[in-house]
């Protein structure tokens, strides 16, 4: 592939997980590469350095083509903390504010910025990379009008509305954090070995009893309650947990947002087809988009706004 055929390098970087793309002018990606080394794995002063380590090849054999990058590595805890923007927030805002951080190996180095709001419930909310895999979503899926509602499942899951201002609101349960700790540290926990099945009878009565009155803290004790009883098998607790929790989440969502118009899954198709389960058994339309596609096409998608090639085209 010839050297100028190569316009952009773009890094997905998040707690726990690193995701590079070399890309063409046109978003046509060249190359891909990812590890687990997340922010968290990294001192403030290792992120130059490795950058380097891991894209040699591509800072060598392409001089001069900018990199973009979204999520964690623009936090407290990672490689410059940007400014949270405040919603509603466009592409246009998100583009004119991407942060400048310098040079390295003679490619200037952007982050996209995050974005704060303040949540149905008054407390503050934030977000950090999802902004872009929301912009690569509405490109995938042609535009989708500029409006739509998302959910990006993960360790803190994001509920986003999108309308004609840009990202209007959102947001976050700790619901894929909440399954860790309980299926690890609990009297709920389970082995290892033990995975959720989005097909199986107790991910579908964890489901259901979510509907029931309680609450979540007695809804979580009868999934120990059930074993002990015979209801269900202790290899049934990961899915029964998964969709009790997940029903929850759902019908906290519907709360504030209303899941009367269809909903766009955006994540890793393990997350997201155990969502979509969810929803179906609950009568809510979704349909599934790869995250780390959508990751790719935002941050093209930012990118093509904005000349990136120099710190005196961008602050212009």
């Amino acid at each position: 592939m010839p050297a100028s055929d190569a316009a952009l390098i773009g890094v997905d970087w998040g707690t726990s997980s690193f995701r590079a793309f070399l890309m063409t002018e046109g978003g046509d990606l060249l190359n891909r590469t990812r590890s687990a080394d997340g922010v968290l794995g990294l001192s403030k002063d290792a992120f130059p350095q490795f950058l380097t380590d891991r894209l040699r090849d591509w800072l060598s054999g392409y001089p001069g083509i900018p990199i973009l990058m979204s999520g964690m590595v623009g936090s407290t805890v990672g490689w410059v903390d940007v400014p949270y923007l405040t919603c509603p927030v466009s592409s246009k805002d998100l583009t004119t504010a991407l942060h400048y951080v310098g040079a390295l190996e003679g490619h200037n180095v952007w982050i996209v910025p995050g974005i704060k709001t303040m949540a149905a419930s008054g407390s503050p909310d934030v977000m950090r990379g999802e902004e872009t895999q929301i912009a690569g979503a509405l490109s995938l899926l042609g535009g989708a009008g500029g409006q739509g509602l998302f959910c990006l499942p993960g360790t803190h899951s994001k509920w986003v509305l999108v309308d004609g201002t840009g990202i209007a609101s959102f947001a976050t349960y700790l619901t894929g954090e909440l399954f860790a700790v309980l299926g690890t540290h609990s009297i709920l926990r389970f082995d290892d070995g033990m995975t959720v099945d989005e097909s199986a009878p107790a991910f579908l009565n964890g489901i259901q009893f979510a509907k029931t009155p309680g609450g979540l803290p007695h809804h979580l004790f009868s999934a120990r309650a059930r074993v002990l009883t015979g209801e269900i098998g202790s290899d049934d607790v990961p899915s029964y947990l998964s969709g009790l929790l997940i029903a929850h989440e759902l019908m906290a969502a519907a709360g504030i947002f209303g899941l009367d118009k269809d909903v766009t899954l955006i994540g890793d198709p393990s997350l997201t087809r155990t969502y979509q389960s969810a929803c179906n058994h609950l009568g809510i339309a979704a349909t599934a988009v790869n995250g780390e596609q959508c990751a790719q096409r935002g941050l093209h998608e930012f990118s093509r706004h904005l000349s990136l090639r120099s710190k005196g085209t961008a602050d212009a």
